[in-house]
């Protein structure tokens, strides 16, 4: 990780000093989330469900424009992740429930431009996450039973890091994808009753947003 953040630092700074008219500027925008997960439960597929995420995503960034057709950017971002999953087997009650884990992330994200920047365009680019408030629902026939909130839980990865590919459109809004490259869950978790609830749960999450002004300077 620390090997590729250093191979687009440099490259940026090799690209930059060739160019006398490009500029930096920052630029701030929100999302709206539709995530999900590419979960395996016990060696079989699991089923996770879409979760619309409305608040609170949103970002800032560092933008430089080495010319009309490319530039780079680096930022900022609060981010609401997770997903729903909708068949899981509780180890130590052995209940089939729904739950909704979600976690707020601190990310840093680095990518590039290109396209018409004045127009459209499109990006791609790689973010590390640092998860710090975790939150887990418990449903059980539609009805909620139990809640958990943790600041800096052990029950989920400590970093986070994915890739995303997206589309900034001439009025401002833009479509985003990302994946996650590392598994939300800590499989090895043990909770206060000596139970592994997410071992053998495998869960990768991904979501599309909409989002509005994330690359635009406000006029």
């Amino acid at each position: 990780m620390k090997i590729l953040l250093i191979c687009i630092a440099s490259f940026f700074i090799l690209l930059t000093p060739g160019y006398s008219q490009s500029k930096f500027y920052n630029t701030y925008g929100a999302e709206m989330l539709f995530s999900s997960a590419v979960t395996e439960d016990q060696g079989a597929d699991g089923h996770a469900t879409l979760r619309w995420v409305p608040v609170i995503n949103i970002q800032s960034n560092l933008n430089k424009d080495v010319s009309e057709h490319f530039g780079w950017y680096a930022g900022f971002t609060l981010r609401n992740v997770g997903y729903t999953y909708d068949n899981y087997l509780d180890p130590e009650s052995q209940g089939v429930y729904q739950k909704v884990f979600r976690s707020y992330n601190l990310g840093i994200p680095v990518g590039i431009k290109f396209g018409n920047l004045a127009s459209f365009y499109v990006f791609a680019g790689y973010e590390i996450e640092l998860p710090f408030a975790y939150k887990e629902k418990t449903f059980e026939d539609g009805t909620r039973i139990n809640k958990s909130a943790v600041w800096f839980s052990d029950r989920q990865k400590h970093f986070n890091h994915g890739f995303m590919v997206g589309a900034q459109m001439t009025q401002g809004a833009n479509i985003t994808f990302k994946y996650y490259l590392n598994e939300f869950h800590n499989q090895d978790y043990v909770d206060e009753d000596g139970y592994k609830p997410y071992e053998g749960l495998k869960s990768n999450i991904f979501y599309v947003s909409l989002g509005y002004m994330l690359f635009r300077e406000l006029e």
